[in-house]
C-alpha cells in the first residue's frame, strides 16, 4: 500500500515538474521580435498538412502485417521522432506568434487590458497540451494508444487569431 502511495506521488511530482519547466520555456526566455510589418508570414498551418497524413494510422496495421514485429518497432520510433520534430515546430511557431502578440500590446497607441488574460490562457492551454502530446508521444513509442496533435495545431491558430485580429484593429487605429 506503501509502495502504490509513494510510486503515485512520485508520478505527479514528476508531472507536476515537467509542467512548470514547460511552462517556463513558452512564456520565458524568448527573444523580442521587432515589432513586425508582415505579422501575416509567422504561421502557416499548411505547413503542417503532412502531419495529418502520419496521424491518421490508416497504414499501421499494414506495417505490422508486412513487416512484423521488429522493423514495426523502428517505423513506430521514426514516426516518433518525425511527430516530435513537428511538434517543436509547432512550439517555435506558438513561441513567434506570441512574441509578436505581446509586441502588439506593449507597442499599441491603445490600452487593451483584454490581452494580458488571452495570452497567459493560451500559454496555458498550450502548455497543458504540450505535456500530453509529450506524453501521448512516450506511450506510442512503446506501442501504446496514439497521439493526437491537432490540439496544438488548434492552439497556435487560436493565438495566431488574436493576433491578426490585434494587428488588423493596430492598422486600422492607425490610418
Amino acid at each position: 500500500m506503501d509502495l502504490v502511495l509513494i510510486v503515485t506521488a512520485g508520478v505527479f511530482v514528476s508531472l507536476g515538474a515537467t509542467l512548470v519547466f514547460l511552462f517556463k520555456k513558452v512564456v520565458g526566455q524568448q527573444s523580442a521580435p521587432q515589432l513586425l510589418q508582415s505579422w501575416d508570414g509567422l504561421f502557416a498551418p499548411a505547413r503542417y498538412r503532412p502531419l495529418e497524413r502520419i496521424m491518421t494510422g490508416r497504414d499501421r496495421a499494414y506495417i505490422a502485417s508486412v513487416i512484423g514485429g521488429r522493423l514495426e518497432k523502428r517505423v513506430r520510433a521514426n514516426r516518433t521522432k518525425i511527430i516530435n520534430s513537428y511538434v517543436r515546430c509547432l512550439r517555435k511557431d506558438f513561441m513567434r506568434v506570441l512574441g509578436a502578440l505581446k509586441q502588439f500590446m506593449i507597442h499599441s497607441p491603445v490600452d487593451r487590458p483584454d490581452l494580458a488574460p488571452a495570452i497567459l490562457r493560451h500559454c496555458i492551454k498550450f502548455t497543458m497540451i504540450l505535456v500530453w502530446v509529450k506524453l501521448q508521444l512516450l506511450l506510442f513509442r512503446y506501442g501504446f494508444g496514439s497521439i493526437a496533435v491537432r490540439g496544438l495545431l488548434s492552439s497556435v491558430t487560436e493565438i495566431y487569431g488574436e493576433l491578426r485580429v490585434t494587428a488588423l484593429a493596430a492598422q486600422s487605429r492607425a490610418a
